[in-house]
């Protein structure tokens, strides 16, 4: 089975925000949001190389409450982006606390279903389903980033003519939704 490797990088390059927020809440997000992408990156590492159950509860237990944290205290700021996101244009775009409670129900469920199939090839299917639904929603969240550091009017960095660079060499439309929010990708992997 091959996998592919993804790196997402997060900008730390910020101009004023106005609106509820202020650039150190938008800078504090983008950390999170890498803070995340880091521990995705570990567990799509981790995963790569299990062998055994074991080696499959050991990867989870390793990534489990990293991610959980990083998920709460983006979800904690997440108001205050989507506040943000609705005074730089469209309010359709307010959709950081649906997508982040998205990536918290998707890690719920696979913290509940991983590692548990005595097939190593499931448990390895699980975890790539896993990490690709997260990818893409930390993809989202660092896409709203970069549209909140630069500001109404302006393509924050990674960002193209009306859209967003993806790991796969996609792009993703800055009115995509996220996991968990209404015309976003479900659980399953399927769209509405």
């Amino acid at each position: 089975m091959r996998r592919r490797g993804w790196t997402l990088v997060v900008s730390a390059a910020l101009s004023g925000c106005g609106g509820g927020s202020s650039s150190t809440d938008v800078s504090a997000f983008q950390q999170n949001v890498a803070a995340a992408t880091q521990a995705l990156n570990s567990y799509q590492a981790a995963t790569g190389t299990m062998m055994t159950p074991g080696d499959c509860t050991t990867a989870v237990n390793g990534y489990g409450s990293p991610m959980q944290g990083d998920l709460d205290r983006m979800i904690s700021g997440s108001a205050a982006m989507d506040d943000l996101m609705r005074s730089l244009g469209p309010a359709s775009r307010a959709d950081v606390t649906c997508g982040l409670q998205g990536m918290n129900d998707e890690l719920q469920h696979h913290l509940q279903v991983a590692c548990h199939e005595s097939g190593m090839v499931q448990n390895r299917d699980e975890a790539s389903r896993h990490i690709a639904a997260m990818a893409y929603g930390l993809q989202h969240m660092q896409m709203r980033g970069a549209e909140l550091s630069a500001g109404p009017g302006q393509m924050g960095p990674g960002m193209m003519n009306g859209g967003w660079r993806m790991w796969d060499g996609g792009t993703m439309s800055l009115d995509d939704h996220p996991l968990g929010c209404p015309g976003g990708p479900m659980m399953d992997g399927g769209m509405p």
